[in-house]
């Protein structure tokens, strides 16, 4: 009964594991995109700062510029484009750490209810003693 017990516990792990891997992998590329998009919200930031240093130099300067409105608005709304796919990774990420979570959580679940469920069949197995005559 244990081998029989042990080839279905496997059987579920396995089935789990295969899930677990692909969420696992998502989650990974998800981390590596939040990097990536942190770097260019990182980059976008210093630009719009730079560029508000500029205008404000130039406007002093007497070199009015009549686009350096056109081009802070511009940084402005690729700044504000880079802040929301920074959240939008993030999310995913919570939402895959959540996934994962849940189908460990599954996986145990299933795994215990296998071993109560064999473990049920053992107690009512029952001995019968024979006597030699």
């Amino acid at each position: 009964m244990r081998v029989k017990r042990d080839a279905e516990i496997a059987q579920v792990k396995s089935k789990y594991q295969r899930e677990i891997t692909r969420v696992d992998k998502q989650l990974r590329r998800e981390e590596r995109e939040l990097e990536r998009d942190m770097a260019d919200l990182a980059g976008r930031k210093r630009e719009e700062t730079i560029g508000i240093v500029e205008s404000a130099f130039n406007f002093l300067t007497g070199r009015r510029q009549s686009y350096a409105v056109t081009y802070a608005t511009r940084r402005r709304r690729l700044t504000e484009k880079t802040e929301a796919e920074v959240q939008e990774s993030e999310d995913a990420i919570a939402d895959l750490r959540d996934a994962l979570a849940q189908l460990r959580q599954s996986l145990d679940d299933e795994v215990a209810e296998i071993n109560q469920r064999w473990a049920g069949m053992l107690d009512s197995v029952q001995t019968i003693s024979l006597k030699s005559a």
